[in-house]
């Protein structure tokens, strides 16, 4: 059934990934009016994500000169890392770990550059416990959301897993990203498997979920023994299993 496979990747946000490899099946297999809705949605998603790696660099830029260290988090971590940019790990958010004492200001700097509040959207008290502010629009793409994260899971969770963990094995990310750090790929591969299965109650994301951990298990700085203890130290062996 194109139709709902269709549908199903646009919700996984996967027809910019899927689209290169179904249209060497063109012909009598698949309709030619599905193959050019995905080739529609795969030009759409690749502008898409070609202004979010802009406006992701442009807020970094924005933190480094305010003197905020800021460490990427899940896609956006990933895409400069494990894939080959932003077009091959399709987003609709952008998430931004800092310290718990320059969260407001990180906060302001980016309301500077371009973000916006949402109006209307889950008040702020809700956020007074979570693990990251209330998210932040774009002001040019109302689509595109930012949060800015002070911890990895909201107070009341049942991990032994945090920021100063996240932190202490964090790498940078390069000349190009002053200040700007990514998890290492064990803590990415931990963080990835308790997101989806707690956070996410293994419901939403999935495909998504599925690849990253397909890519970070091949990373050749993933040590299986030492991922195992890690997992098990946090106390989230059962959701990585």
């Amino acid at each position: 059934d194109w139709q709902r496979l269709l549908g199903l990747a646009q919700v996984e946000r996967a027809v910019p990934v899927i689209y290169p490899r179904l249209r060497t099946l063109a012909g009598d297999i698949i309709p030619p009016e599905v193959l050019e809705q995905m080739r529609r949605l795969a030009l759409v998603s690749d502008f898409a994500m070609l202004h979010l790696d802009s406006r992701l660099r442009e807020s970094l830029g924005a933190l480094h000169g305010a003197g905020i260290r800021v460490l990427l988090l899940k896609g956006a971590a990933l895409a400069h890392t494990v894939y080959a940019g932003v077009r091959q790990r399709p987003m609709s958010d952008i998430d931004l770990l800092v310290d718990s004492s320059s969260a407001h200001v990180a906060r302001r700097v980016m309301l500077d550059t371009g973000w916006r509040e949402i109006v209307g959207g889950i008040p702020d008290a809700a956020y007074e416990h979570h693990h990251h502010l209330p998210p932040l629009r774009d002001g040019r793409a109302p689509d595109l959301q930012l949060e800015v994260h002070t911890a990895l899971f909201p107070e009341r969770q049942p991990f032994a897993f945090d920021v100063t963990d996240l932190w202490a094995d964090a790498r940078p990310l390069g000349a190009a990203f002053p200040n700007v750090f990514v998890p290492s790929p064990i803590h990415s591969l931990l963080h990835a498997c308790l997101h989806f299965l707690w956070s996410h109650h293994g419901r939403f994301g999935v495909w998504r979920t599925v690849r990253d951990i397909d890519l970070l298990s091949r990373h050749p700085a993933v040590d299986w023994t030492a991922f195992s203890e890690v997992a098990r130290a946090a106390r989230g062996a059962t959701s990585c299993y």
